[in-house]
């Protein structure tokens, strides 16, 4: 077991470079003078103790400006919306900045209707250890087979060349390669979020969301391609974890780790991150140590989320 703990602490370790870490230990009750204190959230008997109550998220206006500040964290501290190879992302910035965030009750983000990426989100056949969705990235694909390289490589073939002249202008693989780089386009029609949650968790499923969406939106992701869930998935708890961290080194506030109510912000946002860290299932909980293992070996979250959207894979 120390063998084992051990070699979680290393691959963590560049994670918490920037900050002491103190986890909440197993016997350690988490709000300590505050028990039995609940408050109904009449969301599905859903109910919130006192400290998760004073920063609690109950609308979309609050849910936008936590979403706005994520998306100042990716953009001032990960550098995530640089251009990078050639490629503009100017289109990217703007494209997340005018997702809708609508903040919901329980019941709307686990209708079996609704379809997305998100956090806590589950198929029939790769259950989450999560008991419920907390986050959704809703969005859609447009392809134009016809369109884009493939529409502007046609316009300049000569009408007399030969199919096999076509095919090898087309380079190796022909059509097939073509029409793979043909115009495709990704909307993100709305995030949503669970209502009732404490502020920096909710800040956290929004980051975690955010990323969901920077794949979608990135000038490299291939819609054709797939991207295995404990891959994505991984990528967005190690920004969740991640932003939870950066909430914390920017918090100036002198609080205790308890207050009255029970534990104060920093002791929630240590517990937030210690739930990322321990959770057990192949898709959240190794997704994560494996994005972790990944970025304590590269050192940037830029070059790796870079490298998983185009290879649809963690570096080996």
């Amino acid at each position: 077991v120390s063998a084992v703990l051990a070699g979680r602490d290393r691959v963590l370790a560049p994670l918490r470079r920037h900050r002491a870490v103190l986890l909440v230990r197993q016997d350690e009750p988490l709000a300590r003078g505050a028990v039995g204190r609940f408050a109904d959230l009449e969301d599905r008997g859903r109910k919130s103790c006192g400290a998760c109550l004073r920063t609690v998220v109950t609308d979309s206006d609050e849910g936008t400006g936590l979403w706005h500040q994520a998306l100042r964290h990716f953009r001032l501290d990960l550098g995530l919306f640089e251009d990078e190879g050639g490629m503009s992302k100017a289109g990217m910035r703007g494209a997340m900045e005018r997702v809708p965030v609508l903040i919901v009750g329980h019941d709307s983000l686990n209708d079996p209707s609704v379809r997305g990426t998100g956090h806590g989100a589950h198929d029939d056949d790769d259950v989450s250890s999560a008991s419920h969705t907390r986050g959704l990235c809703l969005y859609e694909y447009t392809q134009h087979p016809l369109g884009g390289q493939l529409r502007a490589f046609l316009r300049g073939v000569n009408c007399n060349a030969t199919v096999s002249a076509v095919l090898e202008a087309m380079g190796g693989d022909g059509f097939a390669a073509a029409a793979a780089a043909a115009a495709s386009g990704a909307h993100i029609t709305a995030v949503l979020c669970l209502r009732g949650l404490p502020r920096d968790l909710a800040a956290s499923v929004l980051a975690h969301e955010a990323t969901h969406a920077w794949f979608k939106l990135h000038p490299r992701y291939d819609p054709t391609r797939h991207m295995p869930r404990q891959v994505e998935e991984g990528c967005c708890q190690l920004v969740a974890f991640l932003y939870l961290g950066h909430l914390d080194e920017q918090d100036v506030s002198e609080e205790n780790y308890f207050v009255e109510e029970g534990p104060g912000d920093r002791k929630l946002r240590q517990y937030f991150q210690y739930c990322i860290e321990t959770m057990t299932d192949e898709v959240y909980g190794e997704g994560f140590r494996k994005a972790a293992a990944a970025y304590a070996k590269i050192g940037s979250v830029r070059a790796l989320l870079e490298f998983v959207a185009a290879n649809c894979d963690f570096p080996r």
